[in-house]
């Protein structure tokens, strides 16, 4: 079996040199790739689209859970009913990456997974507007409470004390 070359598309808003470490990871563990550097979201788009449309389906997604959510939502727009034909992977490399951090999965295992081309079904919430648009959820999906809770923290910042975190129980 002829490995795939992965097109590793890393957000540079949230990766700068941090990328240099799985720029290393992968050089080390022989998993070949091409290099895709974006500074935005329609940078992100282009880059994508031309990679789609030129026959790569192999994709690793660098960066936080915002640059999931958008490359995703950009292959998920791009194949359509042939979505089952693209692999997404994820090297985190954000502030939170709270969704990579989920799956707790070791390097040699990642690379491993890489380099055999290990791949799983995995679902997706979709979710259509009113106005028609439709946009894919595919890491968490907070239901506004996560960004009303920024907002508040925004309209009522000089009332918590620098470095105050909230902490939650359940």
């Amino acid at each position: 079996m002829t490995q795939a070359s992965w097109s590793v598309i890393v957000n540079r808003q949230t990766c700068s040199s941090a990328w240099t470490k799985w720029e290393s990871f992968l050089e080390k563990n022989g998993i070949a790739f091409t290099l895709h550097h974006t500074y935005s979201i329609e940078e992100a788009r282009k880059e994508i689209t031309a990679l789609y449309h030129g026959g790569q389906r192999h994709y690793l997604l660098v960066g936080g859970d915002g640059t999931i959510h958008h490359g995703g939502n950009i292959l998920m727009e791009l194949a359509g009913d042939q979505s089952h034909d693209v692999t997404i992977g994820v090297l985190p490399c954000g502030t939170g990456n709270d969704w990579v951090r989920s799956f707790v999965t070791p390097k040699h295992k990642l690379a491993k997974s890489l380099l055999e081309e290990y791949t799983a079904p995995f679902n997706l919430v979709r979710l259509t507007w009113p106005d028609g648009r439709t946009r894919y959820a595919l890491n968490m999906v907070g239901g506004a409470l996560d960004a009303a809770v920024v907002n508040n923290l925004k309209e009522h910042h000089s009332t918590y004390p620098p470095g105050f975190y909230i902490r939650t129980a359940y």
